[in-house]
């Protein structure tokens, strides 16, 4: 009996020693979407159009990390795989697959961070990812920070070193009440601040320019959270792109009459009501309640569009309200009774 033990020991042994040295680390193992291989990724963050980038505020930071390899490089190439990572540094090893056949051919890695883990799982084709819509609420933006997408055509191999350059798809919208102008002895009080009119929807890329973008229905957008306490100093949103355009066949010169040649009822808007005093010392003689609507576009006379990876600074300089009834951007009525007891 113990040399029948020795046996079987012995030939469990070997068996073992098979398994651990029949595959070594240099050993390639095909699948059917192709050999294995680590890539060494570098991201990088592109910069901000019209704006510094403020590290505080997060604008270059990856939560998570989709990477998407495509067989091919035109919008039909299939997905072969896709890998998803949390907190990512700027250079990391990302397991790819290099074509079985063609080594050369070319492959294309799409990155996709900040969306929530929206594309861990993705399978389709490469223009399907670029216009795929996902929805991107209030919530979700202050949760997942600034979606960001970029592509790089890459062969794949062991001594790849691929970088790709990161596009913020939110834009931002920073605004600030100048009171300087002010006549003498009066006063604003902001009352509520809002950010309306907000895609609550986006997509890795955008269409077109020419092209209106998300298109043109009330469930696609949603009015943001107001402030109605202590309204003072710097607001500042990243918010999805509203690229609506111009009002086709309109010349706009003047800022004042930018709100009446509006494209549609779907550009994004800043709303502010506010209590004007013409005699901040007798509040009660001539007061006003006024509300300011301000469209952010790509000018200040006719362009509605808001694109991504770009910041828009709406500064509203208050001077007064007489003589301003044809202004579109202003309108005023008289304060209404208080309710309270």
């Amino acid at each position: 009996m113990k040399m029948n033990n020795t046996f079987w020991l012995l030939v469990l042994w070997t068996t073992l020693v098979g398994l651990t040295t029949g595959c070594t680390e240099n050993d390639e193992v095909q699948t059917e979407k192709g050999t294995p291989v680590e890539v060494v990724c570098r991201l990088q963050v592109a910069p901000l159009d019209g704006g510094q980038t403020t590290r505080a505020i997060g604008e270059a930071e990856i939560h998570d990390l989709a990477v998407i390899q495509f067989d091919g490089t035109d919008d039909e190439a299939p997905a072969v795989i896709a890998r998803a990572f949390d907190n990512p540094a700027s250079k990391l090893t990302v397991g790819l697959m290099q074509p079985i056949g063609d080594a050369n051919k070319l492959q294309t890695l799409y990155f996709i961070a900040n969306a929530g883990g929206t594309f861990d799982n993705f399978s389709g084709t490469l223009g399907e990812l670029k216009t795929k819509q996902f929805s991107l609420s209030e919530t979700d933006v202050q949760n997942w920070k600034i979606l960001m997408t970029g592509s790089s055509v890459t062969k794949i191999y062991t001594e790849t070193d691929v970088t790709a350059t990161l596009t913020r798809r939110l834009a931002k919208i920073v605004f600030s009440i100048d009171q300087n102008g002010l006549p003498s002895g009066a006063a604003l009080e902001p009352l509520w601040l809002q950010l309306r009119s907000v895609p609550s929807v986006a997509c890795p890329e955008a269409p077109a320019s020419e092209i209106s973008y998300p298109e043109a229905s009330s469930e696609l957008y949603a009015d943001w959270q107001p402030f109605v306490n202590d309204i003072e100093g710097t607001y500042t949103w990243y918010i999805p792109e509203n690229r609506r355009g111009k009002k086709s066949g309109t010349t706009v010169n003047n800022p004042k009459d930018k709100n009446k040649n509006k494209p549609d009822d779907y550009c994004t808007y800043l709303y502010l009501e506010a209590n004007y005093y013409p005699d901040a010392a007798q509040r009660d003689q001539g007061a006003k309640r006024v509300y300011y609507t301000l469209y952010p576009g790509a000018n200040n006379t006719d362009d509605f569009t808001i694109e991504g990876n770009r910041s828009y600074t709406v500064t509203l300089k208050v001077t007064g309200i007489e003589g301003k009834e044809d202004d579109s951007r202003l309108s005023a009525t008289d304060i209404p009774p208080s309710t309270g007891s």
